[in-house]
């Protein structure tokens, strides 16, 4: 009986273990998807941010070569 008893606790221990093994690949899955949409919006933003710079030289070479800027 005793032998059983350990049989069922041991199992039930596995069921457990698996899932907290299966939780935290959720969790982990989730955190992945988060971080790729962040990275995914900062390089969208970082995109608009570097074409604002680029138009602002590019207005500000013109500039100086038109002779605005003496």
């Amino acid at each position: 009986m005793s032998v059983q008893y350990f049989g069922t606790k041991f199992q039930m221990h596995q069921r457990r273990c698996e899932d907290m093994k299966e939780q935290t690949a959720k969790t982990q899955r989730s955190i992945k998807r988060y971080i790729k949409k962040v990275l995914i919006y900062l390089s969208f933003l970082s995109a608009i941010v570097s074409a604002s710079c680029l138009v602002y030289i590019v207005q500000w070479l013109e500039a100086l070569r038109k002779g605005w800027l003496v």
